[in-house]
């Protein structure tokens, strides 16, 4: 008698993420966060600033926040991370204001 090992059933359609894909850590980190509406980066340094746009800073649970924020920087030592808060108060963004950002995450 054979022993076979069975395959790992998957979703259809589950995507794998890349695991050096920095972008699809902080997506898929700060998403979690229910205040962060919207993640920007920028990367015209060697620094790679993160800019989470939550609704008001008095409502958001930052242990949360900084929690979330840390995992991305432990998967990813190498690489330097600044991380922003900004308030939108009420104008929710649309990833179409005018920066010089890159929109990651836009929560809909």
């Amino acid at each position: 008698m054979a022993i076979t090992k069975k395959a790992k059933s998957r979703k259809p359609g589950a995507k794998k993420l890349d695991p050096k894909d920095w972008r699809g850590a902080l997506r898929r980190h700060l998403s979690k966060v229910p205040e962060v509406d919207a993640v920007y980066v920028s990367t015209a340094s060697a620094t790679v600033h993160v800019y989470s746009y939550v609704e008001d800073f008095h409502t958001t649970n930052y242990k949360r926040l900084i929690r979330q924020e840390d995992r991305v920087e432990k998967e990813f030592p190498e690489i330097s991370f600044e991380f922003h808060t900004s308030a939108h108060q009420g104008r929710k963004p649309t990833g179409k204001e005018p920066n010089r950002s890159e929109l990651i995450y836009l929560r809909s």
